[in-house]
């Protein structure tokens, strides 16, 4: 009996088009009522399966041999994940974690370098020479005499 009320519990609550408009109209003598909840211990429960969704209806008799069925308001669907919003957060995430990176290495190389440019003129101002006082230090024009020439002016 399910597989012959389901078509009729699409058209009607649903609003498929498991039924075209004639067969639709067939099945407005039926007593069809939507509900928030299934009782249990009335009538016959069915579940069928419309696509990937899921229709929960029972159906019972009333005094005048007619079928009342109640219905679940809605179908219950499984949740369709979108892949596209956990790509772009993977893809967010690794930027941030690469940016965040970058910063960290140039801060260390720049307080790497602040501290080697002080040990340099820490360094500087020990020294003992200066460049025209230092013994290393060979100027680069040398000025020689020649006791043999002598300049006749």
């Amino acid at each position: 009996m399910c597989e012959h009320l389901f078509p009729c519990v699409l058209c009607q609550v649903h609003e498929t088009d498991s039924l075209n408009p004639e067969q639709c109209a067939n099945c407005t003598e039926l007593i069809i009522e939507e509900v928030d909840d299934l009782f249990e211990e009335e009538g016959t429960n069915c579940v069928q399966f419309y696509g990937e969704c899921r229709s929960e209806y029972q159906y019972l008799y009333n005094e005048t041999s007619g079928i009342i069925i109640r219905t679940l308001r809605s179908l219950k669907c499984p949740l369709q994940l979108s892949f596209t919003p956990i790509i772009v957060a993977i893809i967010a995430f690794i930027l941030a974690l690469g940016i965040i990176a970058l910063c960290i290495w140039k801060y260390i190389t720049v307080r790497k370098d602040q501290l080697e440019f002080i040990k340099f003129k820490n360094e500087q101002a020990k020294a003992e020479w200066d460049v025209a006082a230092s013994p290393l230090y060979i100027p680069p024009v040398t000025t020689f005499k020649n006791p043999t020439y002598n300049a006749v002016s």
